[in-house]
């Protein structure tokens, strides 16, 4: 996991895209029931330009979707060849 450089925002969003996720990682993210969770994540999600694989916000959105960390990492791994 170390190995994987973090994503430009622009990266980030299209490997969400090329995964289906792209809708389902908003309406995750607007389900959140605390508050302030879900606005840290909604600023997380919608104010980084770059996002690091091992970050906590990264994490908590995976979980959300119920993804994987080896289905994570090959999606990073395609995301940082776009």
């Amino acid at each position: 996991v170390k190995s994987l450089k973090p994503l430009t925002r622009r990266q980030f969003k299209l490997v969400l895209l090329e995964n289906d996720l792209l809708d389902e990682v908003e309406l995750a993210i607007n389900n959140i029931e605390d508050k302030t969770t879900k606005t840290r994540m909604q600023i997380e999600y919608t104010e980084a330009t770059e996002f690091q694989r091992t970050s906590n916000s990264v994490k908590y959105m995976c979980n959300l979707l119920g993804l994987t960390e080896e289905q994570v990492n090959q999606m990073w791994e395609a995301a940082q060849q776009l």
